[in-house]
């Protein structure tokens, strides 16, 4: 279908009219193809939505998602993912990268439990994110007693949910 969406490409040789297929060069070639699927798994397999979220809105029929990791780590998440970028850490975290990126490759991503190869990469920055917080807080005790708290809360709501 996307093939009569490109406009018709010819080249005029005087009175003669000469087509070139340009849409079955770049759409029907094994190579883009290929590429094309490659990045949508690449893609598909890094949504952070998947990970805290469970896809939720996007959720796929017949594919049964659960979340890998409570939501209230999604901010120690964004905080290790920006002392990354400015810290020293960066090349554990690149390297990290690389390596799940290539067992991704090997491995895949079509089993029961999504493309858990990619768990240290989100876990690497929450690690961070957490030192973060907890650096800033004065009150230790309070801050350990709040996650405490927060998390049996999402516990209970996710059985709760797993149970309906």
């Amino acid at each position: 279908m996307r093939l009569r969406e490109y406009p018709p490409v010819y080249i005029k040789l005087g009175s003669k009219v000469v087509f070139i297929p340009a849409a079955h060069w770049l759409e029907q070639r094994k190579e883009s193809i290929a590429l094309y699927r490659i990045g949508e798994n690449l893609f598909e397999a890094l949504d952070i939505n998947q990970y805290f979220f469970a896809t939720h809105p996007r959720e796929r029929v017949g594919v049964k998602e659960f979340e890998k990791l409570p939501y209230i780590l999604l901010l120690p998440f964004i905080f290790g993912v920006i002392r990354l970028n400015t810290g020293k850490n960066y090349r554990y975290f690149l390297l990290l990268l690389i390596i799940s990126f290539f067992l991704l490759a090997l491995i895949g991503s079509k089993g029961s439990l999504g493309p858990f190869i990619l768990l240290p990469f989100i876990i690497f920055p929450i690690a961070i994110g957490l030192d973060v917080i907890y650096q800033r807080v004065k009150e230790k005790r309070i801050l350990a007693i709040f996650l405490l708290v927060i998390f049996f809360l999402i516990l209970i709501q996710t059985i709760s949910y797993g149970i309906s």
